[in-house]
């Protein structure tokens, strides 16, 4: 029976999986158990600059006590170097992807080098790296080797095309490389740590893409950590963020030891609520990735921004901070019973954050409430709006007339394909051509945004008489049945599902009532943007709701089908007032109370 289970095909696999893991498990083990030897200088080479380079250091009176490893690709390549450094006392050459490479990069007190450093390469403690940018090899998407470096030997043409952050470590001369490094000069901005495992378009990205606009314009440093392996397309998030942001897409790692894996795994079956999760937590190979990515980086503050993935929340625990803070964009008990259950393992660390941040006052009390946890320290911080976006978008809305009616040429998403497409602002022939109101919402297509109660209160509005059109921005799961539910109800020419906006205000322009009314939310920013472009709101009195009131702002309702409809015919009563609302001035609130969160200062 035995031999009907060992395969050909359970041989390839057993020995492909050792194949890939075997480097990585040796250099770990290392790392872990092998000393680190002062005298080692390890010197990755590829071409005849990185040889000369060698042979400098070689020469040098600075490295005389030295020994060199020359790192090489093939033997072909090292032909001659063999032939010259054979019998050296000082020299071994060795090839990469070895045991003797793998020992070398884990041993060495320095290493010095032009290419990109291997992906589970750990920066060790006393460990210095020398990373050497030159022309035509200089490539500034590797943030990861400018991080680990302590030093960047570059000229002073390629120095000032780098990040300000890294500008401290360049040096112009191989001797510069043996002196004390010097201590970080005090300055008055910030270096943020911000993880955010997934990149979807909703509201939680809009606030992380705002947060980072704002701290990039104050010319703080800012290294963002995502997921490189993405459920959905990352680009258009990417393309929004600032080029000033240090970008860092991790991979899933495997270099770990079978120990750390079953602890990883057990970890995320049991959290820190069992003895067995507590056995589990592993917190020294957290620290190893960390170092693995960010090297010695000290940041001001890491932050887990998203707040539920439980690989996050333990890197972002494992870097050098002085303050770490996991931030909640909802009601995290009703997250968890509706859609994520494996939340608990998270809750199970919010004690060991400095803070765990909701994003508005009002949900701290209910995040508070429903955790119930007393070793937490429970902090709000709210979300900033970005105003400009709004602004472009009411600015680039244009509309136009065709066949008699006013028609929307937009850009949307509609089924992951984004093309240009053209509203019908009208109602169809027989009816007003100009409906009496336009109305909106902006959000995913999901279950807690009550799309649904809201669809059949706007069904029974326009069966009493009202000529309206209701336009729903945004994608999700339940797109395929809002769709059958709007021609169940007869009331396709009433109510348009758009897709996803790259800048929903285009559409705000050109509509008269927003509609907010969903069942439990964190900070709809959504809401503020529709603020910006002096739209009535219509809102539902959700667990935070007080948090985006404004005077006079709104009108307020419950979340069932009868109370959104009253809403609607309080609007088209008039009982919408007119408001004020300054998003500048409340985004310098916002950025005050968050530099006091993520600086240890009283709030």
């Amino acid at each position: 029976m035995l031999k009907k289970l060992l395969k050909k095909e359970t041989y390839i696999y057993l020995f492909s999986m050792v194949r890939s893991y075997h480097k990585q498990l040796y250099y770990l083990l290392a790392t872990r158990y092998q000393p680190l030897f002062a005298n080692l200088v390890t010197h990755v080479v590829q071409c005849p600059t990185d040889v000369e380079r060698f042979e400098k250091m070689l020469a040098s009176s600075t490295f005389k006590a030295s020994h060199h490893i020359c790192v090489v690709e093939t033997w072909q390549q090292a032909s001659t170097l063999l032939a010259t450094y054979k019998d050296h006392p000082q020299v071994t050459i060795v090839k990469r992807q070895t045991f003797a490479y793998w020992r070398a990069l884990a041993t060495s007190a320095r290493i010095v080098t032009a290419l990109p450093l291997p992906l589970y390469f750990t920066k060790r403690d006393g460990q210095r790296v020398i990373y050497v940018c030159e022309a035509g090899r200089f490539n500034v998407s590797q943030t990861r080797d400018f991080l680990l470096a302590d030093r960047i030997l570059a000229d002073a043409s390629i120095a000032t095309d780098l990040h300000p952050f890294f500008q401290q470590k360049v040096i112009s001369s191989l001797e510069a490389i043996a002196r004390p490094l010097p201590e970080a000069s005090v300055k008055n901005n910030y270096h943020f740590f911000i993880y955010a495992d997934t990149l979807k378009l909703n509201g939680i990205t809009s606030s992380l893409l705002n947060l980072l606009e704002a701290l990039v314009h104050e010319q703080h440093t800012v290294t963002f950590v995502t997921q490189r392996q993405q459920p959905v397309d990352p680009t258009p998030f990417l393309e929004r963020l600032p080029k000033a942001i240090l970008l860092l897409q991790r991979e899933p790692s495997t270099c770990y030891t079978p120990l750390d894996g079953l602890k990883r795994i057990l970890f995320k079956l049991f959290g820190m609520t069992s003895r067995v999760g507590r056995w589990a937590f592993s917190q020294r190979w957290w620290q190893e990735e960390a170092r693995r990515y960010v090297g010695d980086t000290h940041f001001t503050a890491a932050i887990e921004f998203v707040g539920y993935n439980v690989d996050g929340a333990r890197l972002t625990l494992a870097t050098s901070a002085g303050r770490k803070l996991i931030w909640a964009h909802a009601d995290m008990m009703s997250e968890y019973k509706l859609k994520h259950p494996r939340l608990n393992i998270i809750f199970s660390l919010y004690p060991m954050f400095d803070a765990f941040v909701s994003c508005s006052e009002a949900l701290r009390e209910v995040n508070r409430a429903a955790l119930n946890c007393s070793d937490v320290t429970f902090e709000a911080c709210k979300n900033l709006v970005h105003p400009h976006r709004v602004q472009e978008g009411l600015a680039a809305s244009t509309t136009c007339v065709e066949d008699g009616c006013s028609m929307l040429r937009t850009t949307a998403t509609k089924g992951g394909e984004e093309k240009r497409i053209c509203l019908d602002l009208c109602l169809p022939t027989g009816e007003p051509q100009r409906p009496e109101h336009r109305f909106l919402m902006v959000g995913r297509l999901s279950p807690e945004k009550n799309y649904e109660a809201t669809i059949q209160a706007f069904a029974r509005y326009v069966s009493k008489g009202h000529a309206a059109k209701l336009f729903i921005v945004g994608e999700g799961p339940l797109a395929s049945k809002l769709r059958a539910l709007i021609e169940s109800l007869q009331m396709t020419h009433h109510i348009e599902l758009v897709g996803r906006m790259y800048n929903p205000a285009e559409l705000m322009k050109v509509c008269d009532c927003f509609l907010l009314t969903s069942l439990h939310e964190g900070q709809p920013m959504v809401v503020n943007e529709a603020r910006i472009a002096q739209l009535p709101i219509i809102l539902s009195r959700f667990g935070a709701h007080l948090d985006v009131v404004v005077p006079e702002g709104q009108i307020l309702v419950e979340m069932d089908e009868t109370s959104i409809l009253g809403g609607l015919e309080a609007f088209a009563a008039g009982q919408a007032k007119p408001y004020t609302y300054d998003p500048n001035q409340y985004n310098q609130s916002v950025l005050k109370t968050f530099y006091q969160l993520c600086t240890e200062r009283s709030v």
